[in-house]
């Protein structure tokens, strides 16, 4: 094992192999680790924890591939939890897995949930609705269409 690899396998708290490896040193943003193989090139060579974890225990990432997580915890370098991926894959793994933002978890929603089911259930008119609550004729009519907030009509509501 080379140096790097035993600096990088040190900054892990490994447990049981089924449970997620813990990246104990620097993170990107909040969520990612971050390590540095090369301490001298700290901003040229800095790379991602899992994605490290990955080549130490498999070989290179493909071209055009990305290291994903099954776990859905970004700082877990735990091999077996790591799986490569195109970048759709990824999408179609993050909404199979509910992580995306939708309905009120989406920055640019003027409406939530609550507000949404109301609009379904008033029977005033499109244009009433959008001026009462600040959204264009097409979000009202999308909504009383159920063509938007979908996640809202999956669980049977009416």
């Amino acid at each position: 094992m080379l140096n790097v690899e035993k600096r990088f396998w040190s900054k892990v708290e490994v447990t049981h192999d089924k449970e997620c490896w813990k990246w104990r040193a620097g993170l990107m943003g909040k969520d990612y680790g971050q390590f540095r193989p090369n301490r001298n090139d700290p901003v040229l060579n800095t790379r991602l924890a899992h994605k490290l974890s990955w080549i130490f225990s498999f070989g290179e990432i493909p071209k055009g591939l990305q290291v994903l997580h099954t776990c859905d915890n970004p700082r877990c370098v735990n091999p077996l939890h790591l799986f490569l991926g195109t970048q759709n894959d990824n999408m179609k793994d993050m909404v199979k897995k509910g992580r995306h933002s939708r309905g009120s978890r989406n920055g640019m929603a003027k409406l939530n949930e609550d507000l949404v089911r109301s609009i379904y259930h008033d029977p005033r008119g499109r244009v009433e609705l959008s001026q009462s609550y600040g959204v264009s004729l097409s979000v009202i009519s999308n909504i009383k269409n159920r063509k938007v907030w979908k996640h809202l009509w999956s669980n049977h509501e009416n």
